[in-house]
């Protein structure tokens, strides 16, 4: 039964990802994001952008107390 269930999830074939010409991107954005989910990719890529900007942030807060404790001096 298992062995079915399998064959019957893959039987399908995904295509290449669809193509942006500069038309028509509404249609292009919800190929494309089905494309990734099907993949398995639109999650982890929301969440890697989501990490990506969560470390930028606090990178920047480090860079804003190191300066503010920096004199003009020091810091040219």
């Amino acid at each position: 039964m298992k062995e079915t269930i399998m064959k019957e999830e893959t039987s399908y074939a995904l295509g290449p990802p669809p193509v942006f010409y500069g038309q028509e991107y509404k249609l292009w954005a919800a190929r494309m994001t089905t494309h990734l989910e099907v993949l398995d990719l639109w999650k982890k890529t929301m969440a890697q952008m989501k990490n990506h900007k969560e470390r930028k942030t606090r990178k920047a807060k480090a860079k804003n107390y190191l300066f503010s404790d920096v004199s003009k001096i020091h810091f040219y």
